[in-house]
C-alpha cells in the first residue's frame, strides 16, 4: 500500500512538472524516484528493482477531466494491472450509460464496468478531486465524483452497494459529505433509510 501511494505521489509530481513551463532535470529527477522506489521493496509482494522508472511511467495513464464548474478531476491508473476478462454481466447497464458518452468522467465508469463487477474495487486506480482522494474506488464512488444524479440512481438501481468502501475505507456518504453536495447526501440517506 505504501509503495502504491509513493508511486501515485510521484506520478502527481510528474503531472505537476508537465504543466510547468520549466523542463524537469531528468537525471536528478529519475535518480530521486529510483531511490524512493528501491527504499520500499516489500510492497504488494512485487519488486520493481528490475524495472526502470521509464517502464513504470509507461505502464501508467494519467487522465484529466474538467467538470462543468471548471474543477479538475485527475485519474491515474496502471495499464497492465492484470485486466480482468471482459465482464458480460454489465451489458444492460453499459447500454444505458452509453447515453452519457459525452461525459469523460462517466466514461471512466463505463471502462471499469467492462472488466469489473459493479461493487469491485478498481485495481491500481487513483482519483483526485479537490480535497478528495479515492484509491481503488468502486464505480459508485466515481459516479459521486462525476456528480450526475441520474447515473448515481442508475448505479444504485443496478445493485451498487452504498456501503462499499474504497481502499482508504471511505463509503459514498462520507465522500458526499466532504463534497458538501446536499442533493447527493439526501439521495444516499433515503437509500440508507429504505434499508438497501
Amino acid at each position: 500500500m505504501v509503495k502504491k501511494l509513493l508511486i501515485i505521489f510521484l506520478l502527481l509530481i510528474i503531472l505537476t512538472g508537465c504543466k510547468s513551463s520549466k523542463p524537469l532535470e531528468n537525471d536528478n529527477f529519475t535518480t530521486d524516484i529510483k531511490d524512493n522506489i528501491s527504499d520500499n521493496k516489500s510492497y504488494d509482494n512485487k519488486s520493481y528493482d528490475n524495472k526502470s522508472i521509464q517502464e513504470i511511467i509507461d505502464e501508467t495513464i494519467i487522465d484529466v477531466y474538467t467538470n462543468i464548474n471548471g474543477e479538475v478531476i485527475t485519474k491515474v491508473h496502471k495499464i497492465n494491472s492484470g485486466h480482468k476478462a471482459e465482464n458480460k454481466k454489465n451489458s444492460k447497464l453499459l447500454k444505458l450509460l452509453s447515453n452519457y458518452n459525452y461525459n469523460k468522467c462517466i466514461n471512466w465508469i463505463v471502462d471499469a464496468l467492462k472488466h469489473y463487477d459493479i461493487n469491485d474495487n478498481i485495481a491500481d486506480t487513483y482519483i483526485k478531486y479537490n480535497n478528495i482522494y479515492l484509491y481503488e474506488p468502486v464505480v459508485l464512488h466515481i459516479g459521486l465524483i462525476c456528480e450526475n444524479i441520474d447515473v448515481i440512481n442508475l448505479l444504485i438501481d443496478f445493485g451498487a452497494d452504498i456501503y462499499a468502501e474504497d481502499n482508504s475505507g471511505e463509503n459514498i456518504l462520507m465522500i458526499a459529505e466532504k463534497m458538501n453536495n446536499e442533493e447527493i447526501i439526501e439521495i444516499i440517506t433515503k437509500v440508507y433509510e429504505n434499508g438497501f
